[in-house]
């Protein structure tokens, strides 16, 4: 797309996506809409080490039986990724069954490489390791 106002490349991805599952199993179909912004290494062609990426968006998926989930991400807590490291450094994901109104949240921290996560799901938080 080019750069933003910051200066920084940025990427939009849209996905239209249909998983047969065979005759008489129906169909995942999966629409999402995001945006992959590469904020640090852009000026070291070349160079992977220092590339940092965030990703924001929103998908859906809808299961053979007609359920929908929804899952977002949004601006204030992109996903931050480094090929450097193995994990998601940050961010937040929210994902929520519609049928149900339950949402469930995973929070990936604040930019350390590690394996360590936090779950919320109806009102409890609990400690993962990934």
């Amino acid at each position: 797309m080019g750069t933003n106002t910051a200066g920084q490349y940025y990427f939009n991805v849209v996905v239209n996506d249909t998983l047969n599952l065979g005759t008489g199993n129906g169909m995942i179909i999966k629409t999402s809409t995001r945006t992959r912004t590469w904020i640090a290494g852009y000026n070291t062609v070349g160079d992977r080490s220092d590339d940092v990426y965030q990703i924001a968006g929103t998908a859906t998926l809808t299961r053979p039986n007609g359920y929908t989930v929804s899952i977002v991400i949004d601006n204030a807590h992109p996903l931050q990724m480094a090929p450097s490291c193995a994990w998601i450094e940050s961010g937040i994901v929210t994902i929520t069954n519609n049928q149900t109104g339950k949402t469930r949240s995973i929070d990936y921290g604040t930019g350390a490489c590690d394996n360590e996560a936090q779950v919320t799901f109806e009102g409890h938080t609990y400690n993962i390791t990934l």
